[in-house]
């Protein structure tokens, strides 16, 4: 039975299934279908509980309807409710199910074109909320888009499309949607509000806004109000890993007129915060903590707890722990708002003395930071005098479930006054931050607890025995350490003060490692201080009184502390002073200049040094700032000093130091000049040391320098954070021909903490060296020009530290590099009366490098040559012998560049007074010299004398004068070669040249050289060139037409080669010939006159006809003549009558 009512169970529900569906997909049914049709009987049908029923028709035969699979047929509940689908109509059905289930899909919403957001940020009662304006623009295609909209964590106020129409609105996970009916440009126009929150990670307040990634989104906000300046926006978009996050001002986000503030892009989401000011109210604290101070005071017969306790965290109802009988209010801090809450909060006493749990309830509108509660506890202890008095209990005072709690706890009475303290571990004692007066005692204790619970704990904070000191002794000691070379210097002062006593000796334990131990005191107050046996660690040194004595007095204690060599730490302890209290101790320790110091003092904790330690700080100086090396350290110590722990070490300071070095290698020694740039950004400490090479000569430095040993050197600095140094020194070079590996000493900054050096080699191009680098840790760098430099460096080397350097020197040729530049050069030479050759060479240098340059003279110069420099005799300086020359050094001015000077030699060699023969004239060289103009030679020879110049180094320069009857060539004039040497001026090329002392001859050279001129005599030249130009002048007229042409221009062909390659030469034998063409002309018009005189007698003779003959009437016939038979001009062909004259 329970299985058939199941079944049929299951076959109501499937039937209520198949109605439902059928309800649906008829509702779905497209316009235009065919209705359906009920049967026309329907009395016939059966119902049946299973899902194989059949139906019957009119006729009988069974129907079988085949249904889907997961379909059901419903056939109604009464009469004329059944609905029967054929097949065809039901999957009709299904495909237009489908069809709406891609419609319903393909409607996703889609991002608006454009989103921009106003916003302002109100107070709503004490909560701050953001009001946010979104204004969405978009297009529509079709009708019922969906538009996504955003604004996930805010909520919706108010909504308006195209003006005043309501929106359909929907929710998804990203925020919120719109379906738009009709297709069109519309605006949306949202308000929303956003709470204003604390964020997680920083001190700020802020809200956040999810938004539909428009790509046209835009941010205005009004100034949040009070100090705020800068507006922190985080906005994350969808192909960003990481938020991006910018600061903008204020101003920036403000809206005005038409400007719609910050754009944004096509971001989710938007994060706004900023720092709250401090009169605008905050998010209340997420996490609750507390802040106690508590100031005990003892008194005659009273102890006085007052508790300051702040509260933090977003709770409205506090719960303190305090005494029952405490007096507890609760005041108001700071003024949070304008109007600010007007209600004081309520404090609950508790119900039971032994759960003392105070209820503070704050007013609505406030935080609990805007409260201070103040807890005052009166008890009563025993007056001064009473034999056993109990300890006086601090507290209870705390806070109930907060997660930390800090403070302090101040416990002060009368002078003298010793106390005694118990306390857990939420309590640590430290330092007083002030010494405090005679008339006062005091202990101060750190109070730092974890989270407290929601149950009250009835328990003090610490208990307190206080108890005048009587009959007892105070030590203040002040310990003043010293560093020498090989120890510490120790001195102990201390002053001994008795309290409600009288001494008259008191004992100090002094550490075994405190050597020569000596004592300073008053004699008339002090009578001895005499040491003891050791024991153990300690040396009892007593020290007895002259008499006893209420009065303060003063012992000195000093010893030695052994440093091993090298070392830089040591422990220094301190002595004991038992019988006494020791308060307000001091310690400082001093090192000597140039180390710094540091170090850590312990106090005492019991008769152990303590566990924990306190540094030193550096002593300021008298300006009162701390000096940039600490070379004294101070501390104090309320309970006083067990040990100190010391390092010490170089001071280097933070100083960087660019170098800049140029050496010069000189022919007997090496030039260096430095230049140091130094920087720091604290400013320069007040001394600098440097070190340098020992063997250094004509050391100058500006500034000064100070010696401090040989190779070491001090420099004072201005008080700057920049500055420079410069410093010029000469090194000794080794007079070797070899190669030469060569230290170069430099100077150093000893503690500069970071070094760049930069090396420049110059080598004197007169001494013919190379240079290389020979040492490691430098780097070579490529060679760069300098303006105030005529050549580029040999080497250019770098460092990052303090290297040695070392250069290797190298002999080279000595005209691999220019060290001199020559303009321009003449040279005059000419004979003697005693037959001699008498040299003038001038050169005009603008440039050189070296202090000296070499002068090569030929070797049989005379005894006595001399130089001048600008017209100034000079010394020229035997150098040695080379080539057959002799070397000579001149020394130049210092100064390059600035002007050129004249250098001018003068020297005689052996000539010969011969007219005829030949003379090698030959030049001063300079070495490692660039001739950038020519060099022009003036050679005088004897009158009556022909110089040839046959040379292809030299190009004659040739003038013309008048040389007796004939044309000559001449020199350039010297008035012009002056006046060119001078002044750079080209001499005339035109017009005649007067006549000149002896036979001149100008030629010109790119470089002095060798210069061979034969001579003739004039005489001898002029006879012989006359005669041949005669003899060739007559031989052409021997010759016929043809045979003179052919002879013509042979001659002249051979001549003017001959010009082209010796034209010197060339001009003279022009000239030698003039007279010799001018007497074969002469000749030549002679036997023209003459022929010409013959030709017209015989023209003229008897029987010659003058008129041509009349040609016959008739033709005859003439026999041709013999070729061998000659006619002559006007002749007949008949013999011509024997005349009777000549």
């Amino acid at each position: 039975m329970p299985t058939r009512n199941r079944h049929r169970s299951l076959a109501g529900a499937f039937a209520l299934a198949a109605l439902v569906a059928g309800t649906v997909t008829l509702s779905a049914q497209p316009p235009g279908a065919e209705p359906l049709k009920k049967p026309a009987d329907t009395s016939k049908t059966e119902k049946s509980d299973k899902p194989d029923s059949k139906v019957e028709k009119p006729d009988g035969k069974p129907l079988a309807v085949k249904l889907p699979d997961g379909t059901f047929l419903w056939l109604g509940s009464g009469e004329g409710e059944r609905v029967t689908l054929s097949p065809q109509e039901y999957q009709k059905l299904l495909d237009r199910v489908d069809q709406l289930k891609k419609e319903l899909a393909a409607r996703k919403p889609t991002a608006p074109s454009g989103c921009a957001i106003r916003g302002r940020v109100e107070k709503r009662g004490e909560q701050l909320v953001a009001v946010l304006k979104l204004t969405y623009t978009f297009r529509t295609t079709q009708a019922n888009t969906a538009i996504a909209l955003g604004g996930r964590k805010a909520f919706l106020v108010g909504a308006a499309l195209d003006g005043s129409k309501l929106p359909v609105l929907d929710t998804s996970d990203d925020g919120f949607t719109v379906l738009v009916e009709a297709a069109g440009d519309h605006t949306l126009v949202f308000d929303t509000e956003a709470p204003v929150t604390a964020r997680v990670t920083k001190a700020e307040i802020g809200f956040d806004l999810g938004l539909p990634r428009a790509p046209i989104t835009t941010f205005a906000l009004d100034p949040p109000g009070g100090d705020v300046k800068r507006v922190t926006l985080v906005t994350k978009a969808p192909d960003q890993i990481q938020p991006r996050r910018t600061t903008v001002d204020v101003k920036e986000l403000a809206a005005k007129g038409s400007e719609t503030g910050v754009a944004l892009g096509a971001v989710e989401s938007l994060e706004v915060s900023w720092e709250p000011p401090a009169a605008v109210a905050q998010p209340v604290d997420q996490v609750q903590n507390a802040d106690i101070d508590v100031t005990v005071l003892l008194t005659d017969g009273f102890v006085e707890s007052t508790a300051k306790i702040k509260v933090r965290g977003p709770a409205r109802e506090w719960k303190l722990v305090a005494p029952a009988s405490a007096d507890v209010s609760v005041d108001r801090v700071a003024v949070v708002s304008d109007t600010g809450p007007t209600q004081q909060p309520v404090v609950s006493k508790p119900g039971d003395p032994n759960k003392p749990a105070w209820k503070i309830e704050l007013p609505s509108g406030s935080t609990a930071a805007d409260w201070i509660i103040t807890v005052v506890v009166r008890q009563a202890r025993p007056k001064t005098g009473t034999t056993k008095a109990p300890a006086s209990p601090i507290g209870p005072f705390a806070v109930l479930d907060v997660f930390k709690q800090t403070g302090t706890v101040n416990v002060k009475a009368g002078p003298h006054t010793r106390f005694v303290f118990k306390h857990g571990p939420d309590l640590r004692r430290v330092e007083l931050p002030i010494a405090l007066d005679d008339d006062v005692s005091a202990a101060l204790f750190r109070l730092t607890t974890g989270p407290t619970g929601a149950t009250p704990v009835n328990a003090p904070l610490l208990t307190v025995e206080a108890w005048p000191v009587e009959g007892a002794v105070r030590v203040r000691p002040v310990y003043k350490l010293e560093l020498t070379e090989a120890s510490w210097k120790v001195r102990a002062e201390i002053a001994v003060k008795p309290i409600r006593t009288e001494v008259d000796a008191i004992t100090i334990n002094v550490p075994a490692e405190w050597r020569g131990l000596e004592s300073e005191f008053d004699p008339e107050t002090v009578q001895s201080a005499s040491p003891g046996k050791v024991e153990g660690a300690w040396v009892p040194v007593t020290v007895r009184l002259a008499n006893a004595t209420k009065l303060p007095f003063n012992v000195v204690l000093a010893g030695t502390i052994a440093v091993p060599s090298g070392g830089r730490e040591v422990t220094i302890p301190f002595p004991r002073y038992p019988k006494a209290v020791e308060r307000d101790a001091v310690v400082t320790a001093t090192v000597y200049e140039g180390m710094e110091v540091r170090g850590t003092g312990r106090g005492w904790e019991g008769d152990q040094p303590a566990g924990w330690s306190s540094p030193l700080t550096a002593v300021v100086s008298a300006d009162g700032k701390t000096p940039k090396a600490v070379t004294a350290v101070t501390g104090r110590s309320e309970l006083g000093f067990a040990r100190v722990a010391l390092n010490w070490q170089p001071y280097r300071p933070d100083v960087a130091v660019t170098t800049k070095t140029d050496v010069t290698v000189g022919e007997r020694q090496i030039t260096v000049k430095q230049e140091f740039h130094l920087r720091s950004g604290d400013g320069l400490p007040k001394a600098v040391r440097l070190h340098g090479p020992a063997e250094a000569f004509g050391l100058r430095a500006t500034p000064a320098l100070d010696s401090v040993s040989p190779g070491a050197w001090t420099y004072l600095p201005p008080d700057a954070k920049e500055a420079t140094l410069n410093v010029s020194f000469a090194l000794p070079l080794p007079t070797q021909d070899g190669p030469l590996t060569l230290p170069i000493g430099l100077f150093w900054l000893a503690d500069a903490a970071r070094t760049e050096t930069n090396v420049r080699v110059w080598v004197n191009s007169v001494t013919g060296r190379t240079v290389s680098a020979a040492a490691p840790g430098w780097r070579e760098l490529p060679t760069e020009a300098l303006p105030e430099r005529d050549t580029l460096p040999a080497l250019t080397l770098t460092a990052s530290a303090e290297h040695s350097l070392a250069l290797e020197l190298r002999r080279a040729t000595t005209e691999s590099a220019v060290a001199v530049w020559v303009d321009r050069a003449l040279v005059e030479a000419g004979a003697t009366e005693d037959g001699a050759v008498s040299y003038r060479a001038r050169f005009r240098l603008s440039r050189w490098l070296a202090p000296a340059i070499e002068v090569w003279l030929p070797g049989a110069i005379g005894p006595n040559p001399t130089a001048r420099i600008d017209g100034t005799g000079t010394a020229l300086v035997p150098a040695g012998e080379a080539d057959g020359r002799h070397r000579f050094r001149v020394n130049l001015p210092e100064i390059s560049g600035v002007r050129a000077v004249v250098l001018e030699l003068q020297y005689t060699l052996p000539g010969s007074r011969s007219v005829l023969g030949e003379t090698a004239y030959q030049p001063p060289r300079i070495f490692s010299a660039a001739h950038s103009g020519p060099v022009r030679w003036l050679v005088t020879e004897a009158s009556g004398s022909a110089p040839f110049l046959f040379s292809d180094r030299a190009r004659p320069e040739l003038r013309w004068r008048w040389r007796g009857p004939v044309l000559a060539p001449t020199a350039v004039p010297r008035s012009d070669l002056e006046r060119w040497f001078n002044s750079g001026g080209e001499p005339d090329a035109v017009g005649l040249t007067p006549t000149q002392e002896g036979e001149p001859l100008a030629a010109r050279q790119n470089t002095p050289g060798t210069l061979r001129v034969a001579r003739v005599p004039w005489i001898a030249l002029v006879i012989v060139s006359s005669l041949g130009v005669f003899l060739v002048a007559v031989l052409l007229t021997w010759l016929n037409t043809v045979a003179s042409g052919l002879a013509v221009a042979l001659l002249g062909g051979t001549f003017g080669v001959a010009a082209v390659l010796y034209p010197q030469p060339a001009a003279q034998v022009v000239a030698a010939g003039q007279p010799g063409l001018v007497v074969a002309l002469l000749a030549l018009s002679l036997q023209m006159v003459v022929r010409w005189e013959i030709r017209r007698r015989v023209r003229n003779l008897p029987g010659f006809t003058r008129a041509a003959p009349e040609p016959a009437t008739g033709t005859i016939s003439h026999a041709t003549p013999a070729a061998s038979v000659r006619v002559r001009p006007g002749s007949t062909g008949t013999p011509a009558p024997t005349g009777s004259g000549s």
